[in-house]
């Protein structure tokens, strides 16, 4: 019994660690200067030919980008996409062909969080799940 309180606790003091380096991260981070976005024309042809596919919607007073793919009328029949952290929806790029075939009949909604791929990137720092929840609700219109 002492044995699995032993690996209880170590568990605890881990995940206090992790939530401690992470609070850390984004206090430098927002240090740091503000970098500038990169041309699109700078970016890789792949990324370049992703963001053409897309657009960008008003969601909450910002703009999110969304790429929708398969049968864009089937708005009954939608499968979203989210990306991981940190990256973006063009994390799907090289999928999307096998995917229309995984899912016909199916509109495919791929966005990027506020935050990240060619959304808006505001300065404050929002970690609020119903937030976030209320975003993904706004994209599925799209």
């Amino acid at each position: 019994m002492a044995h699995g309180h032993k690996f209880t606790d170590v568990v605890h003091h881990g995940v206090l660690l992790v939530a401690i380096l992470s609070i850390l991260i984004v206090v430098v981070e927002r240090q740091l200067p503000a970098q500038p976005e990169p041309a699109l024309g700078d970016l890789p042809k792949a990324v370049q030919d992703w963001h053409s596919k897309g657009k960008h919607v008003q969601v909450f007073g910002r703009k999110m980008f969304v790429v929708t793919a398969g049968d864009k009328n089937a708005n009954q029949d939608c499968v979203v996409f989210f990306h991981g952290f940190p990256t973006s929806s063009f994390d799907y790029a090289r999928a999307l062909p096998m995917l229309e075939k995984s899912f016909p009949k199916k509109k495919l909604v791929f966005f990027d969080h506020i935050g990240f791929g060619f959304s808006d990137k505001p300065q404050e720092v929002c970690c609020c799940s119903c937030s976030a929840a209320a975003e993904y609700a706004l994209i599925l219109k799209y």
